[in-house]
């Protein structure tokens, strides 16, 4: 009992001649300058004070330190992840835009001009589907293009379709006044709207068709505008077109990654376009693209500066 008491009045010794200056400016001093030994005997309050106060202590580190390290793994483990998908998507977007059918049907129908011995009609589309694969392969690694960049690639694929489907349907492209066309856009944010308003609403449509690609400011965002005269949305369920829907599918993943690191999200929504009667007339899409968007990722980061 009095070898308990020996080993206790030492530490409090080396506790009452310590702590209290290590701890003099601290809110903690007063806990321990007034623990004292009594008679020989330590304070047994005063002493399950000291060890409370020091597992508390240990306690909230440790958990702080958890929560800290858990949630720098977290954020290097999603970070990993977005790289990773973006990878897969950028690769995927490649097998899009080199669609096997595509290719083939524009070869083949450049092909038949050529047999036709239309000299001039067939240097023209074979340029436009030469310079198609050009944008294709050298925009390969990047998600995003200027909206030069951008228009240029969706012309010379309307051109190429409309040549195939032999003028099935017309097209117009306003932007208004001022808008800079070489801001930073995702790559084929509007090519893939367009696509798919061709294979699933013009081309099924008895007549001829009519694609708008419109594009103003609207406050801090570029609103994009593309409306098809189509067959609309519903009948179009019974045409298949597997490249359309895999690029739609694409793009809302990018655009998903992509508003990750930003305040301002790129909004997207299709709708029907209704006549006096009410009855569906086409298909509309309208694109919200925020002018300060930043494309961040590991080896992107562009944000947009002097839009107009």
């Amino acid at each position: 009992m009095n070898s308990a008491n020996d080993d206790s009045r030492i530490f409090f010794q080396v506790v009452n001649k310590f702590l209290p200056a290590t701890f003099a400016d601290s809110q903690f001093s007063g806990i321990f300058g007034n623990l004292h030994i009594t008679g020989g005997i330590v304070n047994a309050k005063e002493v399950n004070i000291i060890l409370v106060f020091v597992i508390v202590t240990l306690v909230l580190i440790i958990t702080i330190a958890t929560i800290l390290l858990n949630r720098r793994n977290l954020m290097i483990r999603r970070r990993l992840e977005d790289e990773r998908r973006f990878a897969e998507l950028q690769f995927n977007i490649l097998r899009s835009q080199l669609d096997p059918h595509f290719v083939f049907n524009s070869l083949n129908a450049i092909g038949s001009s050529i047999y036709q011995d239309e000299k001039e009609t067939s240097y023209d589309f074979l340029q436009r589907f030469a310079t198609l694969i050009r944008s294709t392969l050298v925009h390969a690694d990047k998600s995003y293009r200027t909206l030069k960049e951008e228009l240029e690639f969706v012309i010379n694929y309307l051109e190429l379709e409309k040549f195939r489907f032999e003028n099935k349907f017309n097209y117009t492209i306003n932007i208004q006044e001022g808008i800079s066309q070489e801001i930073i856009v995702p790559k084929m944010i509007i090519q893939t709207f367009a696509e798919n308003a061709v294979k699933h609403g013009l081309v099924q449509k008895s007549g001829t068709g009519m694609l708008s690609i419109s594009m103003k400011m609207e406050k801090e965002f570029l609103n994009i505008v593309i409306d098809d005269n189509g067959i609309g949305r519903t009948e179009a369920l019974k045409f298949d077109s597997g490249s359309a829907v895999k690029g739609m599918e694409i793009l809302k993943e990018f655009i998903s990654l992509f508003n990750r690191a930003n305040k301002n999200k790129i909004h997207f929504g299709i709708g029907d376009i209704l006549d006096n009667s009410k009855n569906i007339a086409g298909t509309r899409v309208d694109i919200k693209l925020p002018i300060d968007f930043t494309y961040n990722s590991t080896s992107v980061h562009f944000k947009n500066k002097n839009v107009l």
